[in-house]
């Protein structure tokens, strides 16, 4: 199953080669990163380009569109991929950092997920997450337990309204979710 990783990068110079890193040890290989830069003035643009032309699988999105916010980034990055076609969709936040088996996991849940429903059926996969310091020092090893939310096995509809188990670097999305996710408004 072929994963295209979504980046929206601004001012991460200090995180990329980890996070890059973390993505290119995945033991799950077939992915491709695409990243948009969001303007940075750290010597992001330069970083990128030196690990994009170390890796073929890295790609870096040109529009010229400059500064447009973090939002309109990943909003970007989404209906490209879309326009593209991948299976699947990941998203990668600039300072994460990816466990080796995050994709293969992943992309388990997603295959299980798939064959139960059927590949038109919108289907995300998402898991919790280690809460870190910048120097990848752990404070918490569960971002739902660091926010004091409940996660039961099948949360019922009112705990999915007023809390966010779904965090954005740990998604994976059918290509079925993604035709109905964009363009996003």
């Amino acid at each position: 199953m072929r994963v295209l990783i979504l980046m929206a990068t601004f001012n991460g110079a200090s995180f990329l080669a980890t996070q890059i890193d973390s993505i290119r040890n995945q033991t799950h290989v077939d992915w491709r990163l695409l990243i948009r830069d969001d303007g940075s003035n750290d010597g992001t643009p330069e970083l990128l380009s030196a690990l994009a032309a170390a890796e073929p699988r890295i790609e870096l999105l040109d529009d010229r569109r400059g500064r447009i916010g973090v939002l309109e980034n990943f909003s970007l990055l989404l209906e490209v991929a879309a326009a593209r076609g991948p299976e699947t969709v990941a998203l990668a936040d600039q300072d994460d950092h990816w466990e080796p088996d995050k994709l293969a996991r992943q992309t388990a849940a997603m295959a299980h997920l798939q064959h139960k429903h059927g590949d038109d059926i919108p289907c995300l996969v998402h898991c919790d997450l280690a809460v870190v310091d910048a120097r990848m020092r752990p404070i918490s090893l569960s971002f739902v337990r660091y926010q004091g939310l409940s996660w039961p096995h099948r949360p019922p509809l009112a705990t999915c309204l007023v809390q966010n188990h779904v965090v954005g670097c740990t998604i994976l999305a059918n290509r079925a979710l993604l035709d109905r996710a964009t363009p996003i408004p």
